[in-house]
């Protein structure tokens, strides 16, 4: 789509995934997402009059003050704009190909245009795909094509410069008060924003993809209290796994609708295999992170079932990280958060944990830290820097592209918990409340919205009785030898078993079995499967 004769850009965008083309006198908008306080034509319209010599923080502000998950490209005649938002939840590329901006959906609609020499890997990416499933900073595999991180906006004028600026941040402005206050806020804020969210979906129909957990039944229980009606929840796995059973009492509770999708390793193996599967991994791909394979099949099977354009997908993406739930604790710790940081989020294997390897992460983790934080000193990072670091690596990267099997699936979502004033709330929260999700986990089950927060909806046992008799015996022979061995032993034997939605099964059982490198969970084989493809391709 390039009717109109522009600045020196191409834009590239694939509309099949929900985005949409608007044009508006000599200026062009591609926007995907949702906006509670704009319509796309107020973008279009707008935005090209804050052209200007003042237009970087004119649109930055106009930028910042925009409500919801989205992205977009505009395009004048003299100049090019385009944005993510806070968590870049929609995600958009960029190169420069024989002197042209390229800007992009899709990375792979990039590559096509690079000449072949051009397409080199980039040796920092594939080691930090291999140790955590994403890149850091706005690197992809590929040294020519670059992705906007989570807050940045870019423009590009009439003069040829080209810019990234960011206009969002995840950082700390701590409040004082007690308890009791951020208690009264944080209720406050939550119902805020699910009610906005409700309002802004009236004759919709909300399906809560719901779990054991706390995120996805805050929303359910939320809505409940809000006296919110039109709401469908579901539920995958296997019938007797503690999710399925969970779900089926918190929904039936709530007196809502409940759906189980039922899955196993058998059907899920079999889809692994399946051409859709394929074709939901390139056409996802960002280059840039594995893609996010949890929940596909299950989206699949709930839009064979019902196949409804009122049904909007509202999960609980990513209330235990926003709340603080990922920090962890220096007591008892003869290390600082940088060491702690490596070990939760760059050890998808164990052999590739040695000081080569960690000195490459941690100069781009140094990177990507001085955006916001000019001259931060890693080794003396506060729990501050730490949750910084997740939101701009895995949470924007890896975790928020589960909303791509919604996409993929013709799917309407929203992700209440990456709300700017959720963000913000939480943001303002001191450390002593965050800490293990305290005000979290404690509110919840002192307020009980729902009637669903009591010990009778906690994890109930999920079987595997045969596999846990199995394990005492095998704890009790090595109790007295090794440890160490016990626990690989117990990892790799039953791992693969544990999975109650069969996710596991995209690589056999034995290369859990017989593992020698130290996985950590099912990311570790999808990383290593990632990288080897792509490796494959330059041969």
């Amino acid at each position: 789509m390039n009717s109109i004769p522009q600045v020196g850009s191409k834009v590239i965008i694939d509309l099949a995934l929900g985005w949409n083309y608007f044009t508006h006198n000599d200026s062009e908008l591609w926007i995907c997402g949702y906006l509670y306080n704009h319509k796309p034509l107020d973008l279009i319209e707008k935005i090209p009059l804050l052209f200007d010599a003042n237009t970087t923080n004119k649109i930055k502000d106009f930028i910042s003050g925009l409500d919801g998950c989205y992205a977009f490209v505009i395009r004048t005649r003299k100049h090019l704009v385009f944005s993510v938002d806070q968590v870049a939840s929609i995600p958009l590329f960029f190169s420069n190909i024989d002197k042209l901006l390229v800007v992009s959906s899709d990375p792979s609609m990039i590559l096509e245009k690079m000449k072949t020499a051009d397409r080199g890997l980039d040796d920092k990416s594939l080691t930090e795909i291999s140790m955590s499933g994403y890149a850091i900073n706005r690197k992809t595999i590929y040294k020519g094509i670059g992705k906007l991180q989570a807050g940045e906006f870019a423009i590009k004028d009439g003069t040829e410069d080209f810019s990234i600026q960011r206009y969002f941040s995840f950082k700390y402005l701590v409040s004082s008060g007690n308890y009791d206050y951020f208690k009264s806020v944080f209720l406050k804020t939550t119902l805020s924003v699910l009610r906005k969210m409700s309002n802004d979906l009236k004759g919709k129909n909300i399906v809560i993809p719901l779990s054991s957990g706390n995120d996805s039944r805050l929303i359910a229980s939320g809505l409940k209290h809000l006296k919110v009606e039109n709401i469908i929840c579901f539920t995958y796995g296997k019938e007797k796994s503690t999710e399925v059973r969970v779900g089926r009492k918190i929904a039936l509770k709530l007196g809502y609708k409940w759906i189980h999708i039922p899955l196993s390793l058998k059907t899920q193996k079999s889809f692994f295999g399946s051409d859709y599967f394929s074709k939901y991994e390139n056409t996802v791909d960002t280059f840039n992170a594995v893609q996010f394979i949890q929940d596909i099949l299950a989206i699949k099977l709930f839009k064979e079932l019902r196949n409804n354009p009122n049904d909007v997908i509202v999960n609980g993406n990513t209330g235990d990280f926003i709340c603080g739930a990922h920090i962890p604790t220096l007591n008892n710790h003869h290390k600082n958060y940088l060491d702690l940081f490596l070990d939760k989020h760059y050890s998808l294997w164990r052999d590739l944990r040695n000081s080569k390897n960690d000195n490459i992460i941690k100069n781009q983790l140094k990177k990507n830290l001085s955006f916001c934080y000019p001259g931060v000193n890693l080794d003396t990072m506060d729990y501050n820097h730490y949750e910084f670091l997740e939101w701009l690596g895995r949470q924007s990267n890896f975790i928020v592209q589960m909303q791509r099997s919604y996409d993929f699936n013709r799917l309407l979502w929203r992700m209440p918990f990456w709300d700017k004033d959720y963000m913000k709330f939480w943001g303002s929260v001191p450390l002593k409340f965050k800490l293990n999700g305290n005000l979290y986990s404690k509110v919840l089950r002192e307020e009980d919205l729902g009637g669903v927060w009591s010990k009778e909806f906690e994890d109930l046992d999920s079987g595997h009785i045969f596999i846990k008799v199995f394990r005492k015996i095998i704890y009790l022979s090595l109790l007295i030898f090794d440890k160490s061995l016990h626990k690989r032993l117990n990892k790799n034997l039953f791992y693969y078993y544990l999975d109650d939605s069969g996710g596991v099964s995209f690589t056999p059982y034995h290369k859990y079995l017989f593992d020698k490198r130290g996985f950590r969970n099912r990311v570790s084989f999808r990383s290593a499967m990632y990288i080897k493809k792509k490796l494959s391709l330059l041969k």
